[in-house]
């Protein structure tokens, strides 16, 4: 297969993003994390090849790196989460995205919670794996700003600590592990880099991401826990929580997390369209034949999925459980045949069933 080309975009302050894109489809682009990212060695990377593979089929993956990262302007100063935002809109823009989805790791998470709220309009999907949101309460943070002066005295031996303790990297591919790191940053940005992630603090915007969110947890690491996960879903409005204990994405096993993004990412290509009327969507009287039809109280839950309303809406609105809520989703989800609200939704507007 042909490697993507890199390319590049500027900043309104000057510093040239690197970037590619791979396949074709609705963009997906992924945030890796600041520091540890270059899409140009990724390219001769076993791993990371498959995993890219994998996230581009059926859609168009957009990887970058951060500015003072892998490819892009080596600056030492001006890291603020503001500033990495912006790094992603000059991707967008250069590649005249009107909307697309987000796919963040670990350090990469408080970008895409800016970005969610910055540009709510064209955020489609939200993905946070391993997210965290204050960097001064975690304590590997406190710990690496501690071991910092290791990093003037001996930086190859401080990139090997970091891949051994901080990312569990198994000892006989930790050297290769901190090599890679090496070239993706100096040493003088890597201390920026990592004084800003610790003075970052995004928590307050959680409440006010509109678009609807997958977080995954590989449990416990030293970057977050499943804790620190399960409290980050619950406030955001309309987020899903999967565990995938001991997951390493992407030096490991990633088939089962590859899953859960195909599914809440919803699979555009394969989703056939009836012919439209002159309206758009079927005409009204037409109606979908299913094996076993929606009741009428599944038709009202449906429409308030594609209106966009989360589990607990529903309840309210509708003065059931929240239990009650997730069976009928369920029984939808299974009778119209799709495997998520995204594609049920689509479901709902196709067949006019918001008339």
């Amino acid at each position: 297969m042909t490697d993507p080309a890199i390319q590049f975009a500027s900043t309104r302050d000057g510093v040239s993003i690197a970037f590619w894109t791979m396949g074709e489809g609705p963009p997906l682009i992924y945030l890796d994390v600041p520091g540890f990212s270059h899409v140009q060695l990724e390219l001769s990377i076993a791993p990371y090849r498959v995993w890219h593979d994998r996230l581009s089929r059926g859609r168009r993956l957009v990887r970058l790196d951060f500015r003072g990262t892998g490819a892009s302007g080596r600056i030492i100063e001006g890291f603020s989460v503001d500033s990495l935002a912006a790094d992603v809109m000059a991707v967008v823009d250069k590649l005249h995205l009107r909307s697309f989805s987000l796919f963040a790791r670990d350090g990469a998470s408080p970008v895409a919670i800016k970005l969610a709220t910055a540009c709510p309009e064209r955020l489609h999907r939200l993905i946070l794996f391993n997210p965290w949101t204050n960097g001064a309460e975690l304590p590997i943070h406190a710990s690496l700003a501690a071991a910092e002066p290791l990093i003037d005295v001996n930086w190859h031996m401080f990139s090997e600590m970091l891949a051994r303790v901080v990312m569990a990297v198994p000892d006989e591919e930790a050297a290769g592990v901190a090599a890679f790191l090496r070239r993706c940053t100096t040493p003088e940005g890597w201390k920026a880099l990592a004084a800003a992630q610790r003075a970052t603090d995004v928590t307050h915007l959680l409440a006010r991401i509109g678009c609807p969110v997958l977080v995954i947890s590989t449990g416990r690491t030293k970057l977050g826990s499943l804790d620190l996960s399960r409290q980050i879903t619950s406030q955001i409005p309309d987020a899903q929580l999967l565990w995938f204990e001991g997951a390493m994405v992407p030096l490991g096993d990633t088939g089962a997390v590859g899953d859960a993004i195909e599914a809440f990412l919803g699979e555009p290509a394969e989703v056939e369209e009836p012919e439209p009327s002159a309206g758009g969507g079927a005409p009204p009287h037409q109606r979908p034949v299913l094996d076993k039809p929606l009741s009428p109280r599944e038709l009202e839950v449906l429409r308030f999925i594609a209106l966009g309303r989360t589990n607990q809406e529903i309840a309210d609105e509708l003065v059931v459980s929240l239990h009650t809520v997730r069976r009928h989703v369920s029984n939808i989800l299974s009778k119209i045949d799709v495997s998520n609200r995204t594609q049920a939704a689509r479901y709902a507007s196709r067949w006019r069933l918001l008339d």
